[in-house]
């Protein structure tokens, strides 16, 4: 198995700030987009992919899924310790509004869209 990236790691830039592990996070909320050909090739071969482990989050993970057939699927992952339940549930719906206007092509630019949630 290969490295993700040959980039700057987190443990690594904790270890060059002089921080402790377990001291105030490094980032926040991540949006990670995930675009993998999932589809295996295998002449006279039916396979499926499936993934094995994705990681500790630190913070909130927004992972979007492309496919060749254009679509998206979105997974949001949290660490359980910074987030309740509610809140997720408060974070999806709010981004789901955020992306009702993309998806009918209304021609809405992003940032102009409400996203609030009514408190």
């Amino acid at each position: 198995m290969r490295r993700h990236s040959n980039g700057y790691d987190a443990e690594q830039i904790v270890r060059d700030s002089g921080r402790a592990a377990g001291d105030e996070p490094l980032f926040g909320p991540v949006l990670n987009i995930k675009v993998f050909d999932y589809q295996l090739d295998i002449p006279d071969v039916q396979a499926q992919t499936h993934t094995l482990a994705t990681g500790p989050v630190n913070d909130l993970e927004l992972a979007l899924f492309p496919d060749v057939h254009g679509d998206l699927s979105i997974e949001i992952l949290a660490n359980k310790q910074r987030y309740d339940e509610p809140t997720l549930i408060q974070h999806a719906e709010r981004l789901k509004m955020l992306i009702a206007p993309v998806r009918r092509g209304s021609g809405a630019v992003v940032r102009r869209c409400r996203y609030y949630a009514a408190r």
